[in-house]
């Protein structure tokens, strides 16, 4: 489904296919059913109890760290008594993830045409030291390596194998990606087996000032390497720090 929520939050302007306006259907039919539910507990139908005994298991799904796309797309599409339950903030600001050379906003006017017209989509004075669970490894193959970042998800007080870069507040969404989707070679129309890299939504971690614990939880978009290309990741060469600028200082 996350490449459906792709096109229909970021490309209002791509045509979705006669099986993708059905999945989005099927969604929301499915969706309203726990704002129904949300309703009849507020008129006072259901306890609280009654709620967890009989949903605590969909909700938990809602709110957990790789459900990013899903919860923007609660948000942008008027589910309000989700977004309620789940504490969510519609309008909130929107924050994007980069651990390679983009998380130096300096590098913006070298990597783009006119770094000047990014900064208009992406704050660089708003940048809050991250980091996200994921293995990070560098393709060599060609004629100069990037980073690949594996997201692994799941529970982050559990995990303890991080990627480190940098959070930025989107101030345009859509013109953004525009320009980063094609410096990442992402393209919501392609096949999800085509993609190198895709672009999701998932829990990034702001760090406090001694750069070792999380200070907040943020819900950030980022560029993952294709799961459908997991033997190129492997073989690339692993950064155990998670941290790119080794492997740049290195080289």
């Amino acid at each position: 489904m996350a490449p459906v929520l792709q096109k229909r939050l970021t490309n209002k302007e791509i045509t979705l296919r006669d099986t993708e306006v059905t999945t989005l259907v099927q969604l929301d039919n499915f969706l309203n059913i726990f704002e129904h539910t949300l309703y009849l507990k507020e008129q006072g139908f259901l306890s609280d109890s009654d709620l967890d005994a009989l949903f605590y298991y969909w909700f938990d799904v809602m709110r957990s760290p790789e459900r990013g796309l899903l919860r923007r797309y609660l948000m942008d599409f008027g589910f309000k008594k989700i977004t309620k339950h789940l504490a969510l903030t519609k309008g909130a600001d929107e924050f994007v993830f980069f651990y390679g050379t983009l998380r130096d906003a300096e590098m913006w006017s070298k990597r783009f045409e006119g770094g000047a017209a990014l900064q208009n989509y992406i704050d660089p004075a708003s940048e809050r030291k991250a980091r996200v669970n994921g293995e990070l490894r560098a393709n060599v193959s060609g004629d100069f390596s990037f980073p690949m970042l594996r997201y692994t998800g799941g529970n982050m007080a559990d995990r303890q194998r991080y990627v480190y870069g940098s959070a930025y507040k989107l101030r345009d969404r859509n013109s953004a990606f525009r320009m980063t989707d094609k410096f990442e070679r992402f393209n919501a129309e392609h096949d999800p087996s085509e993609n190198l890299f895709i672009r999701t939504c998932v829990h990034v971690e702001c760090l406090g000032p001694d750069l070792n614990s999380a200070s907040s939880v943020i819900d950030a978009w980022i560029y993952v390497f294709n799961g459908f290309k997991i033997d190129e990741f492997r073989r690339g060469e692993e950064i155990a720090s998670g941290l790119w600028e080794e492997k740049c200082t290195v080289e």
